[in-house]
């Protein structure tokens, strides 16, 4: 049923007295409305055929579906509710800000880097087992004397390590996996393994 609002004088709305005997005529109007947001109301504008008393073809809705739907969802109410398990609220760490000094970073490696023939400064890029690629320029000669290191061990690691150069924000995705962090005033520090640190990444591995 539609609110709506229609004054004519050619039929008069359709009336049932206080016995529930019909008053007037029930007219059927064809007609066009337009709704009136001011009123919520759709107002009459003009019929699209006269009215007329004969009942024109229309469809009763069955409401037996509506019948059962009713008895489901009483069915459904008279269950008793299960308890319900609230998912545990994850809470955050207040964070605390500090001013502190240009971060700095260490790699370690154990794979010896080869030299260009050509160029004063070498730039190694190492890959973390995470996907974080660390990169670095390094000077030749300085990169040369750790690789003498190197191969004057018998087990060595060595560790690249810099200040983490700094980004804009909107940057910041070089840090994330799979990105690069860039490094300045980086150094390379080779270490001889001793024979207890071998054994133990020995046996490190072999457990993984």
């Amino acid at each position: 049923h539609l609110p709506v609002l229609m004054e004519r004088e050619d039929c008069q709305a359709f009336k049932y007295d206080s016995e529930g005997t019909r008053k007037r005529k029930r007219y059927f109007i064809q007609g066009l409305f337009q709704f009136d947001p001011s009123s919520d109301l759709f107002i009459w504008k003009e019929d699209l055929e006269p009215p007329t008393l004969k009942i024109p073809p229309y469809l009763r809705a069955d409401k037996t579906p509506l019948e059962n739907e009713s008895k489901i969802r009483n069915k459904d109410l008279e269950k008793p509710k299960e308890a319900q398990i609230n998912p545990p609220i994850a809470v955050k760490s207040p964070i605390v800000m500090l001013e502190g000094k240009v971060p700095e970073l260490i790699i370690k490696f154990s794979q010896k880097p080869e030299i260009p023939s050509e160029g004063k400064t070498v730039t190694l890029q190492i890959k973390g087992e995470n996907g974080i690629s660390v990169r670095a320029t390094l000077s030749r000669k300085n990169l040369s004397k750790q690789i003498e290191k190197m191969e004057s061990f018998e087990e060595w690691v060595a560790a690249l390590s810099g200040k983490m150069v700094a980004h804009r924000e909107a940057d910041l995705c070089e840090s994330a996996p799979d990105g690069v962090v860039e490094l300045e005033g980086a150094g390379i520090n080779v270490f001889e393994k001793k024979g207890k640190e071998v054994e133990k990444e020995q046996k490190t591995g072999k457990e993984d």
